[in-house]
């Protein structure tokens, strides 16, 4: 639910990112994951069609699409299932899974094996879903209602850093 009153009459202005001290030590393990998450991503897509065109020689753009999406096909997956695992697991879990799908993906690009690029896509995928989702949700949990929006904004300043 929302936590701030509307204004009766609002105004745009440029707002600093700030972390308050007391949510730091939730914000920097997430602010981390969620870097790794991102950058992964970012990485995955830039290569990929390169990986199926180039390398593999696929030349089929509907298959080349699938595959360079399918690291965000699992991120989704991965976000509404992390839900079943238990609350403090929940971002390591998903950065032991990024990590463990770093190796497939290597694997596939070392052997020129679609299968193993899609299986470290998916692996990373869905350790990329529950590491961001768990951490968004650890530092809204941890933020002050009237410092919400500054800190989420601050989480995707340094996801979208990372996926450029």
């Amino acid at each position: 639910p929302e936590t701030v009153s509307k204004p009766a009459r609002p105004k745009l202005t440029i707002q600093r990112l700030s972390v308050p001290p007391e949510v730091r030590g939730v914000f920097i393990p997430a602010a981390i994951a969620g870097f790794a998450g991102f950058a992964m991503c970012g990485f995955f897509t830039s290569i990929a069609p390169a990986m199926m065109g180039k390398v593999l020689g696929y030349d089929n753009r509907l298959l080349i699409g699938v595959v360079a999406g399918s690291i965000f096909i699992a991120s989704t997956i991965g976000q509404f299932l992390q839900g079943a695992l238990p609350l403090r697991l929940r971002l390591p879990l998903g950065c032991v899974s990024l990590m463990l799908g770093v190796i497939p993906i290597a694997l596939g690009i070392y052997t020129q094996s679609l299968a193993l690029f899609i299986t470290g896509a998916v692996i990373a995928g869905m350790g990329q879903g529950i590491s961001f989702r768990a951490g968004m949700g650890a530092i809204a949990s941890a933020s002050p209602a009237t410092e919400k929006a500054a800190v989420t904004s601050a989480f995707f300043v340094v996801a979208y850093i990372a996926i450029s």
